[in-house]
């Protein structure tokens, strides 16, 4: 009885009324590396290599195939995915210091996003950009 009696006066309690500025920013933020993880796929897509189809091998038109990667795309993706990196980390340290009630919650897509990211960074870094 005791306890129910303490979660009515958390309730009433409670002064925030809605988002206030610092949930907003960190939906903001949410959808800027969103937008910048989506900007690095549109990279990757001008970067890599064009696949070699049956059709050209058959008609023997390999050649007009591009089958390097293009060396000024691949860095605008590299720089790409670091700043996206950098802005859902900034994202992920306000929302930790922001969660201080039970009402509060962590922005999971952020932690998947920030993994995929480090993981294509990584690749980017180690597997691509050494060929240049």
């Amino acid at each position: 009885m005791r306890n129910k009696q303490k979660d009515t006066n958390f309730v009433q309690n409670e002064r925030r009324k809605g988002a206030d500025w610092v949930i907003k920013s960190i939906w903001a933020a949410n959808l800027v590396a969103w937008l910048s993880f989506i900007m690095a796929m549109v990279w990757f897509r001008l970067a890599r290599p064009e696949k070699l189809t049956g059709y050209a091998k058959y008609k023997k038109i390999e050649d007009e195939y591009r089958l390097d990667w293009v060396e000024q795309w691949t860095e605008f993706l590299f720089w790409q995915l670091l700043i996206c990196c950098a802005i859902t980390l900034i994202a992920m340290l306000i929302n930790l210091k922001r969660m201080k009630r039970k009402s509060d919650h962590f922005h999971y897509n952020l932690a998947v996003l920030l993994v995929v990211a480090v993981a294509a960074v990584l690749y980017v870094y180690i597997q691509i950009l050494p060929q240049f």
